[in-house]
Parts: structure tokens; C-alpha cells; sequence
């Protein structure tokens, strides 16, 4: 840099018509290096001061401050004054729109009449729409706000208040939004360690609001899968024994959006949600739920990773739900929605310990705001004593057949060709056992899967059943329960089976249910993808009378009924909105 830098001075100090840019290499004209100084210095929205304590070493070269911003600054990120973020400018304007163009250069001349902001908090548009004497004035919204509108407490954008900004600062001594962007997280974190990782500062009196609490619920789509139905439990269970207010935000659609709606108003982003690269949709959502009185969230799933920046930029309260472990994270492309939620999230949910690892392999340490809660029982178990007699009648097979379930969502994940494999090593030596998968089966695998099970053997032992409301009776009537899954941070179906009475067949070391099966009484855990073992195990277990008397059912059931009652997973989720929410309003 100091190389650079002493460079630069020589090509100032120049005395030809033109100035080589060492960025680059391109050819800078000295009039045009001229006209844009006089620009800028004449904008105010050039801080030379600021420019030079920022960056010492510019100050020690001793090039002209404005001079290297235009030369060298803006190529290398710097910033020009506190509210101009000089990477987010170009990164906000449309593609090309600022090549070959200082980017200051570019918000003074053309950016800002367009409506382009310059930094995240700054809404060029907002701010000349909501007060009327910025377009009166002629002048650059930026610099109306610098000059006069920051000392009438004027709110920059939507997502932050000036006003509530200086309740809490009431010394300052700078423009509000300058210190926030600079030091405003830092500052909270050192004032009280309760009010750590508070977003912009919420307008809490400036919004209607009755006594309710306001929850907004993210889910990233509403198909009939662990994640969606989890979510869809949980608002119900809240808004039924708590009566909070509801709303919902599915970023794509899917067959439980009609039950999300028949919950609380249930808003879709779309179906190319991924395309559009600032969530342009879920921030117009989210800011009109903000007016509504909406200050908390609970994101579920790192696919809604980009949600909680967005939410805490916007000032609620954001507890992530993180049901993925790495290889599903790397498969699905969201690292950096894990990381987006470790910087933004004021507390991240996992259900075990293994998944919170992995989750930090990619994110970081989360210190305390990691908290372990796995999911709870969805539905309490129901004794049918005639549920065997009467699924087997319903597969048209023997009553006194050896019922082997598995359930979710038929994918490799899922291990539903693991499954298949299964039933086909224990079919060839053992005519008893019939093997049930309920659960749609993943649509780009479908054909492959429906390959595999018109083999002969399949066709008379496997039994596919889509996704049913009626699992409860399948629990009842199965003899084991099978979780052949290569990835699975802490599956419903595995509390719920046991909640049944049934033991568990699982790979080991591959989600945060090991723990549960490390007892011998409630299943066994295989090494990963020993297919001859969990064969073998299966049929161990079926034929181990005492595994399957009153008394080892009751043993298996009672402690996973009391331990994961869905009541106290739900009521932790909000008992984090409210704690936080409440070190916010103490400020």
C-alpha cells in the first residue's frame, strides 16, 4: 500500500494532460480529474476528515484525500463519508449501470435522481416521498438528511428511527445513522450484554398496536415435509393457547399453504424467490406487517437465511429455527444463509447438540445464543387395539405378517433406496415381513424409485402409502420402525414412534436421535449403511417377544411423552421472542 500510495503522489504532483490510473492501468484525463474534485468537494457529501481518520494511511502519504478517492479510493472499497458505502452502491445499482464511473460521482450525478440508495439504510424514494419539503428544497435527499433532516428527526428510511435512535444515545454528538452504521451494534453489545445483537432501533411507540403480541412466521415453502408441518404446529399451538396475533411468509407456495391460511393471513414471496437477489417481495411484505405492529419472527430453516437480515435490518426480534445438518446445507447451496443467520438471528433453535456443531463448522462459534430444544410430539399417541388386523386388510396381506414403517419424504436423504434394500435382503430369506414407506416420493426420483419397486419381490412385500393424516394408526399397528435416513437432524417420526411403543432401527452417527436409541430397550443403532445389519436387527427385534409386551411399550413411550411434549418446544420459541423483546424495550 505504501508502495501505492507513494505512486499516487508522484502521478498528482504530474504536470501533462493526462493521469495514468495504477488501478487498472486506465488512462485519466486531468480535466476530468479536476471537474469531479470541484464536484465532490462542492457536494458536502465528501468528508475529508473523516476520509483521512478512517484511513491512516492515506493520511501518512500525504495525497490529497479526494484525490485518492477518485484515483484509488473507490476501487479499493473506501468509503467517502460515513452514510456512502461505496461497495453496496455498486453492488445495489443495476449491473454496469456504474462501470468507468467513480461511484460518489455516479450518486451525485444520476444515482440519486433514479432513486438509488447509498447505503442500507438510506431509502433515497422514502425519504423524499415522506417529507415533502426535501423536493421542495431541490436539494440530494443524502444531504438534506445530513444537513437539516437528521436535526429534525427525520427517519432515513422505513427500518430506522432517529428519534429512538437519540432516546438511547442522548449525548451524540454525529449524525444518528452514521454512528448506528459505525459503531451502533458495538455499542449496545457494551452498554448491556441483554441488549446484544439488537437490530436498528424498533419505533416501539410509533406504530399501531393492540395488547397482543404480533409474531411473524417464515417458513421457506408449504409442502407436506418435517419442516413445513413443524411450523404449521407451532403457530397453531400459539395462536390456540396464547392468543398471539399471527402472520405467515412462505417464500415459494405448496399444498399446507390453504392450512397456514386457515391459521392466520399467509402471504407468498413466489415461486423464483431465488432469483431475486434482494428479496425485493418479502422486504414490501415485511415492511407492511412492520406498520401492522409486527416486531418478532421466527425464521424456520437456513433456506430463510436471507429473511433474518432483512428482519433485523427492519428491527424485530428473529429466532431461527435450524433443522439441517451440513451435507443437506452444502447440497441445497445455503452456507452463506447459515452465516447470514449467525450474524443476524438473536437466537438461533437447534434440536440437538450434533446439529449445532455441524451448523458451526459453517458459521462460527454462536456462543449463547445457540439453544438446544428439540421439536415436540405433534400428536399425543392413541391405543387402537385393532390397528394391525386392520392395515393388514388393508394391504390385502396376512394378519399375522411382521409390519415393518418408515416415513418421509422419498429421497436419498431419506434413504428410501437404503429402504429398498432392506426389504429386499430380508424378502429372499423371510416371507413374514412387509415393508411400509408413507410419504410422497421426491418428484425427480420418482421414476427411478418406481423402477426399483416393480422388481417381483418388492411388488409383493413393499407397500407405498403418500403422505396420510392417518399415520397414528400405522404406528399402532407396525412391529418396528425403521429410520433408514443417511442425514437427519432430529426426526419427528422418530419421537412420535416411539411415543407408540415401537422400536427404533436407525443408522448411527447421522442425526441428534442417537441419544434416544442409545438405550437398548427403545431400538438399535447400525453402522451407516450396513445394510446386512439393520436387516438383521429388524428381524431380531420382531421376533424379541419382550421388546414387544405392555410393559416394554409403556417403558419406551412414558419417558419420550414427557420429555418432548410439543407444549414446551412451542412455549420456548416464545419465551426467546418475549425475554428479547422485553431487554429492548427496558433500553
Amino acid at each position: 500500500m505504501k508502495k501505492h500510495l507513494s505512486g499516487l503522489v508522484q502521478i498528482a504532483k504530474q504536470k501533462s494532460g493526462f493521469l495514468r490510473l495504477i488501478a487498472g492501468g486506465q488512462i485519466y484525463p486531468r480535466y476530468k480529474l479536476h471537474s469531479q474534485i470541484k464536484l465532490l468537494a462542492n457536494s458536502q457529501l465528501f468528508d475529508k476528515q473523516w476520509y483521512l481518520a478512517q484511513y491512516p494511511d492515506v493520511a501518512a502519504s500525504g495525497v490529497d484525500p479526494l484525490t485518492h478517492y477518485l484515483l484509488s479510493g473507490a476501487l479499493e472499497g473506501r468509503d467517502p463519508h460515513p452514510l456512502f458505502n461505496t461497495a453496496w452502491y455498486i453492488e445495489q445499482c443495476p449491473k454496469g449501470s456504474v462501470s468507468g464511473m467513480n461511484p460518489l460521482v455516479h450518486f451525485i450525478t444520476s444515482g440519486s435522481a433514479k432513486g438509488y440508495n447509498p447505503n442500507p439504510l438510506f431509502d433515497t424514494d422514502w425519504y423524499s416521498k415522506q417529507y415533502p419539503d426535501v423536493a421542495i428544497s431541490g436539494i440530494n435527499p443524502l444531504l438534506h438528511f445530513i444537513a437539516k433532516g437528521a436535526d429534525k428527526d427525520y427517519d432515513p428510511g422505513p427500518f430506522f428511527s432517529t428519534k429512538s435512535y437519540r432516546n438511547i444515545c442522548p449525548n451524540l454528538s454525529i449524525n444518528p445513522l452514521a454512528c448506528y452504521l459505525r459503531h451502533g451494534t458495538a455499542w449496545l453489545k457494551k452498554e448491556s450484554p441483554a441488549t446484544a445483537n439488537l437490530g436498528p432501533l424498533r419505533r416501539f411507540n410509533s406504530r399501531q398496536s393492540n395488547n397482543k403480541l404480533k409474531v411473524l412466521f417464515v417458513g421457506h415453502d408449504g409442502s407436506p415435509t418435517g419442516a413445513p408441518v413443524l411450523l404449521l404446529n407451532i403457530v397453531r399451538y400459539l395462536k390456540k393457547s396464547f392468543d398471539i396475533e399471527a402472520a405467515i411468509i412462505l417464500l415459494t407456495d405448496g399444498p399446507l399453504q390453504k392450512d397456514f391460511a386457515d391459521l392466520a393471513p399467509t402471504y407468498v414471496v413466489d415461486k423464483d424467490y431465488k432469483t431475486d437477489k434482494d428479496y425485493e417481495r418479502f422486504r414490501h411484505l415485511v415492511l407492511q406487517l412492520w406498520k401492522e405492529g409486527y416486531d418478532s419472527a421466527i425464521c424456520n430453516t437456513a433456506v430463510t437465511g436471507k429473511c433474518t437480515e432483512i428482519l433485523y435490518q427492519a428491527g424485530f426480534i428473529v429466532v431461527s429455527a435450524i433443522h439441517e445438518m451440513s451435507s443437506v446445507i452444502h447440497a441445497l447451496k445455503v452456507e452463506e444463509e447459515c452465516k447470514t443467520i449467525a450474524c443476524y438471528a438473536h437466537n438461533i433453535v437447534f434440536p440437538a447438540d450434533i446439529v449445532r456443531n455441524d451448523f458451526e463448522k459453517i458459521s462460527g462459534s454462536l456462543g449463547g445464543r445457540a439453544i438446544i430444544s428439540p421439536q415436540g410430539l405433534l400428536q399425543a399417541p392413541v391405543a387402537m387395539p385393532a390397528a394391525k388386523e386392520q392395515v393388514c386388510d388393508l394391504l390385502k396381506i396376512p394378519r399375522d405378517s411382521m409390519l415393518v414403517l418408515a416415513a418421509g419424504l422419498g429421497d436419498l436423504r431419506k434413504g428410501l433406496d437404503l429402504y429398498l434394500q432392506v426389504a429386499r435382503h430380508i424378502g429372499q430369506q423371510d416371507n413374514r415381513f412387509h415393508f411400509i414407506w408413507i410419504g410422497n416420493i421426491a418428484a425427480n426420483l420418482d421414476v427411478w424409485f418406481k423402477r426399483d419397486m416393480d422388481i417381483p419381490l418388492l411388488q409383493r412385500y413393499f407397500h407405498h402409502i403418500p403422505f396420510t393424516d392417518n399415520l397414528a394408526l400405522y404406528y399402532q399397528a407396525a412391529d418396528v420402525f425403521v429410520l433408514p435416513s443417511r442425514e437427519d437432524p432430529f426426526p419427528t417420526v422418530v419421537i412420535e414412534a416411539l411415543a407408540n411403543g415401537l422400536p427404533v432401527v436407525a443408522f448411527d452417527k447421522c442425526g441428534g436421535y442417537i441419544d434416544l436409541l442409545a438405550c437398548k430397550q427403545n431400538g438399535e443403532l447400525i453402522p451407516y449403511g450396513d445394510i446386512e445389519s439393520m436387516a438383521a436387527a429388524i428381524v431380531r427385534i420382531a421376533a424379541n417377544k419382550e421388546m414387544h409386551t405392555t410393559t416394554a411399550k409403556i417403558e419406551r413411550s412414558d419417558p419420550v411423552i414427557k420429555k418432548f411434549g410439543f407444549k414446551n418446544y412451542a412455549c420456548n420459541m416464545l419465551q426467546l421472542l418475549e425475554h428479547t423483546l422485553q431487554a429492548g424495550k427496558s433500553l
